[in-house]
């Protein structure tokens, strides 16, 4: 399995800066001293963990000045695609003035999910079927032991018990410990490029395309197979040990417009990895297909677009550009 999975997830799922998932059954709240405890209930001014995580001093990152953004075309019909870090921090924008000014002439905006627009009740009854055990199956008792104690280590290390993940499935505790990080890190899901939009599109009452649904994207992980969870979670721990420098790579070759550098980055250990490939294969592979041909569907259709997806989705050989190209549409980088 990649040595980089969590970081690598965080950057070809939205579904994962969603206001429901890394804050799912963990809350980060106050004692009567003020003294910071995370508990499994809502508490009065608490907010969820992920999102009250102290935050060190973080790395400067470079302004942004380049970025990735590409044009397709047919008669009648543009699409403007933009890779995505679906979590941000502050000095990521502005963005520049062509984004800004290519989003504001589309007629909408598509993204893999829209994940400012759920109803909070039938998600959390989603997230309960996917993403949780049901009553008398826990975590620890579907761990090796050895495993379970490293997830204690770890997670105690950031201030939050083990004992508040024991009803979350492997994968979806490996999503509760990334999105605490990176938010540890200095990162934000609220200053992600995807909510970015979504609240630009709001604003401007501009219609939003979802070519997922966030059910969907759950789905995905609760097919895996119990040992490839449980080897995510492994993996995401080796990440959080060894800190923000993938994550920080990232995003300044995604600032620089470097596709091949986000390739190498994002894709290519899991290309070669026999570990990692079969995820490989259903998120990134798979969802390409899905996507480009959703996106070929538009331009059938007419009308401009503005289409914000994970970076991991427009770079490498299988990327959707790639796979557009492929199916005749001319692809200009902008």
């Amino acid at each position: 399995m990649n040595k980089r999975i969590a970081l690598w997830l965080s950057l070809c799922l939205a579904l994962l800066a969603g206001p429901w998932s890394a804050q799912a059954a963990v809350f980060k709240c106050a004692d009567a001293s003020g003294k910071p405890v995370f508990q499994d209930r809502p508490c009065a001014g608490g907010t969820p963990a992920a999102a009250a995580a102290a935050a060190p001093a973080k790395a400067a990152l470079p302004a942004a000045t380049a970025n990735s953004l590409w044009k397709a075309s047919a008669p009648g019909a543009t699409v403007y695609l933009m890779g995505s870090i679906h979590f941000g921090t502050p000095e990521m924008y502005p963005l520049p003035p062509l984004i800004t000014e290519t989003f504001n002439r589309a007629d909408a905006l598509v993204v893999e999910a829209d994940v400012l627009n759920v109803d909070p009740q039938a998600m959390a009854g989603i997230v309960a079927a996917k993403a949780m055990y049901p009553d008398g199956v826990t975590l620890q008792s579907q761990l090796p032991p050895a495993l379970w104690q490293r997830l204690g280590q770890v997670s105690s290390a950031m201030g939050l018990p083990a004992e508040l993940l024991q009803r979350q499935k492997p994968w979806f505790a490996s999503m509760t410990l990334t999105a605490l990080t990176l938010q540890r890190y200095g990162f934000s899901e609220e200053l992600g490029v995807d909510q970015h939009f979504l609240q630009q599109a709001s604003r401007q009452t501009k219609r939003v395309i979802a070519l997922e649904s966030i059910e969907k994207q759950l789905g995905f992980f609760d097919a895996f197979s119990p040992s490839e969870q449980a080897a995510m979670l492994e993996q995401t721990l080796d990440d959080i040990e060894r800190g923000p420098q993938f994550l920080q790579d990232t995003i300044a070759a995604w600032k620089a417009g470097d596709d091949g550098r986000l390739d190498d980055l994002l894709n290519e250990e899991y290309r070669a990895d026999k570990a990692s490939q079969r995820m490989y294969q259903v998120l990134i592979v798979e969802r390409n297909a899905t996507m480009s041909a959703k996106i070929a569907n538009l331009l059938q259709q007419g009308g401009t677009y503005f289409v914000v997806v994970g970076a991991a989705h427009l770079v490498g050989k299988e990327s959707i550009i790639s796979l557009l190209h492929a199916k005749g549409y001319r692809l200009d980088k902008l």
